[in-house]
């Protein structure tokens, strides 16, 4: 018999908290192997001058991104899920602050590209 898979909102790692403190965390391009000390700079005065509402829209548009990754099966957030150590959790705030990085670019459309129908990630694909 298989395991029941647990609901999204009962999975140990809860991806808006690690969006919440993603954003309230300085950013330091932790997802670029070599970041661009200029751009990372940008980034962080950008992050500085968020307000509520933005953080709010951030964690907001992250936590749909993972619920509809949850719900597609999409690997990348099944290994998260499932990790069992710190390496999930890990990975997840290496994409939040890519996430967070694309946010603060262009805010408006990072919400419109992952708001619109239809923009949930396809099982298997990269987020």
């Amino acid at each position: 018999m298989a395991k029941k898979r647990v609901p999204y909102d009962s999975i140990v790692l809860i991806p808006r908290i690690v969006a919440e403190t993603t954003a309230a965390t300085p950013y330091t391009a932790i997802e670029y192997k070599y970041g661009c000390p200029a751009h990372v700079a940008e980034v962080e005065k950008k992050r500085l001058a968020m307000t509520p509402a933005m953080v709010k829209e951030f964690v907001e548009t992250c936590d749909r991104r993972c619920r509809a990754a949850y719900a597609c099966r999409a690997k990348w957030f099944e290994k998260i899920a499932r990790s069992g150590t710190n390496w999930g959790r890990d990975q997840l705030y290496v994409w939040m602050s890519h996430w967070l990085d694309a946010y603060l670019t262009d805010p408006q459309g990072y919400v419109a590209h992952h708001s619109r129908p239809g923009s949930a990630v396809p099982a298997g694909t990269a987020p």
